[in-house]
């Protein structure tokens, strides 16, 4: 299995990052003073969609009838919860669950950012067959990249560039931790959220979010890693992120842990 590597601080200009398979190049804004950013980001697992049921691999695809039921219901669940940005994979299934939390969230004025950069694993003509030796941790050439896809590394590639993105965008200057770090006390409910910290919510895809995980667990080592988490449809984790724009050091704290995986091989 390969390492994680450490990625580069954000840079100090504007400038493009080309990103594997053809997504779209990332355009970093300069920040205007760089310092010690902080934020809240909350993960959640799209709904169900056809392809979770039919286990193929699913490009564009629709939630099922309860897959819309599962995210009606999250929605309601988190329509107290205070969100100061709201993004989704440009992808159907994601989209439609993040509308859905917009839709019964209390302030009325929250839209939906999609981004391709958030979208699941790309595995080009990768069979339904195997689909589930790959998503299961069973593929551990992290490197190989199916023809027509990308490779894992990819994947983990555009995960650090776009959690960068994110606490450049809208972290909170801070020179220290905030109290609810240094507590580490696991949360229940979506609208337990520290105050005056910005809290943004990514609503993406199984392996994308593991991945984007996983680079946070080794961002500052770039040790190798076994997955033992998972996210089932809908389910969420959330995490404060606590990022040194100058050393591109970063620590975080889990508010709600990802759920662990129930297999081991």
């Amino acid at each position: 299995m390969s390492k994680l590597r450490t990625p580069e601080p954000a840079p100090t200009s504007i400038a493009e990052t080309q990103i594997p398979n053809g997504h779209t190049p990332a355009v970093i804004e300069p920040s205007k003073s760089k310092g010690k950013k902080c934020l809240i980001l909350s993960f959640i697992r799209h709904a169900e969609c056809h392809s979770n049921v039919s286990d193929t691999v699913g490009i564009e695809d629709s939630l099922t009838e309860y897959g819309r039921e599962q995210a009606e219901r999250l929605g309601n669940n988190w329509k107290d919860v205070h969100i100061d940005a709201l993004h989704a994979s440009t992808m159907q299934r994601a989209h439609d669950t993040a509308l859905r939390i917009a839709k019964h969230n209390h302030d009325t004025t929250l839209k939906v950012t999609t981004d391709d950069r958030y979208e699941e694993w790309n595995r080009g003509f990768t069979s339904a067959s195997n689909l589930n030796a790959e998503t299961m941790g069973l593929e551990t050439n992290r490197d190989h990249r199916p023809c027509g896809g990308e490779s894992l590394d990819d994947v983990a590639s555009r995960a650090r560039l776009s959690l960068t993105m994110l606490l450049t965008k809208y972290g909170k200057e801070l020179d220290d931790y905030p109290k609810e770090f240094l507590d580490k006390n696991e949360i229940d409910s979506p609208n337990d959220l520290p105050q005056d910290l910005p809290h943004i919510v990514l609503v993406s895809h199984k392996i994308f979010l593991t991945e984007l995980y996983y680079s946070m667990v080794g961002w500052n080592t770039g040790c190798p890693y076994i997955m033992t988490r998972d996210y089932k449809n809908v389910d969420w984790s959330r995490h404060i992120i606590w990022y040194d724009e100058c050393t591109g050091h970063l620590e975080f704290s889990n508010m709600r842990s990802p759920p662990k995986v129930s297999f081991f091989f």
